[in-house]
């Protein structure tokens, strides 16, 4: 937090001298008329007015300066302090200084100027408690800004430990999953089962070797999607079609129909995003002979949309369904744009934001 703008250099040097200036117009109208207002200006009065001011001011200022140190746990209790103590203090100050004053450089005997004193002491403590005001006021609002802070702070460390997490997660029902299916073809098809544990490694390996990264760019998404698709499949066992209509410098497209955009350079994902949103639209959608499953994989708007038969299973997968909402968790840590899942007559339609890169900051924060 920056210091208060009574310890600054610029507001220390300026006020003192509007303060006085004021002070001692003021003091002119109460004691002169106006028409000597212009007369008596530059007097040895408002280098007094002056002067007092930043005697004033400096004192309180160290004043406030040691009831902030005390009052750390910013309980209120300082607030009330500050703004009742330092009319008091300069009460005292201003009192003592015009008494001295008098005494010793005008001669005026005790009691003779009581009215000049209790004036100034008037003028300076209704400017001092403006002033004492303005400052209360300042410090509650940086206190109400640090905790905002503090919490904001609080739940983007809990959200990074989400994304973290997420990550680092192996979605441990796909694993099973695709182990179960490996036994039974190992005793059907031999062949098959080659190329099901190539596919499986290859999966994997993108998982563990991007761990650590946050983002992938959307072509290396887009890399392990046919191995993917074998695994999800199990083997072409089951009717699911991925048609990508999104071109890359490396074919890897499942079963591409009709024509194809070039996927940006620049555009990039949460990392296993594809990955955990085929799965859970697959797992959580009906799929049989009778009704095949396809999703249609494609560019529009700066969203990577997901377009997909609209037959939902009656209970849902809880594994994917966790994955599936710390990804939504992780896209909003890096962009305001949510992930949005829309639906429209037989269709399902799921667009997830592209992300660019910010190359003068570490984080992604804004989508294409």
């Amino acid at each position: 937090m920056k210091s208060s703008f009574i310890h600054r250099t610029f507001f220390r040097i300026l006020w003192p001298l509007v303060q006085g200036m004021i002070i001692y117009v003021l003091l002119l109208l109460v004691f002169d008329n106006i028409e000597q207002l212009v007369n008596n200006i530059f007097t040895g009065e408002l280098m007094l007015c002056v002067l007092l001011s930043y005697i004033n001011n400096e004192l309180l200022r160290l004043y406030w300066l040691v009831i902030a140190k005390k009052d750390k746990q910013k309980s209120g209790i300082g607030s009330f302090w500050s703004l009742v103590g330092g009319v008091v203090l300069s009460a005292i100050i201003i009192g003592l200084i015009i008494s001295l004053y008098f005494i010793y450089l005008v001669n005026y005997s005790w009691g003779v100027f009581d009215v000049e004193l209790y004036t100034f002491v008037a003028l300076f403590g209704f400017s001092t408690l403006f002033l004492a005001a303005v400052y209360v006021s300042f410090n509650l609002l940086n206190t109400q800004n640090l905790k905002k802070i503090e919490e904001e702070d609080v739940l983007r460390a809990n959200l990074e430990h989400r994304v973290q997490t997420f990550r680092n997660n192996i979605n441990p029902s796909f694993f099973y999953q695709s182990m179960e299916s490996l036994v039974q073809m190992l005793y059907r098809d031999s062949q098959m089962a080659d190329q099901f544990i190539h596919h499986l490694s290859i999966l994997y390996r993108y998982i563990l070797e991007n761990k650590d990264e946050e983002l992938k760019s959307l072509q290396e998404e887009l890399s392990v999607l046919e191995s993917l698709h074998f695994v999800l499949t199990l083997g072409h066992e089951r009717p699911i079609r991925f048609i990508k209509k999104i071109e890359q410098e490396e074919t890897a497209s499942v079963d591409p129909k009709g024509p194809s955009v070039s996927a940006p350079s620049n555009a990039y994902l949460v990392t296993n995003t594809l990955n955990t949103y085929l799965s859970y639209l697959v797992n959580n959608s009906m799929v049989s002979i009778e009704q095949p499953y396809e999703v249609l994989i494609y560019l529009e708007d700066g969203y990577l949309v997901l377009e997909s038969n609209l037959q939902d299973r009656f209970v849902k997968n809880i594994d994917t369904e966790q994955r599936y909402i710390m990804l939504k968790e992780a896209f909003e840590y890096f962009t305001h744009r949510p992930i949005i899942h829309l639906r429209k007559g037989n269709k399902r339609f799921d667009k997830i934001p592209l992300l660019t890169l910010d190359t003068q900051k570490p984080l992604i924060r804004e989508a294409i």
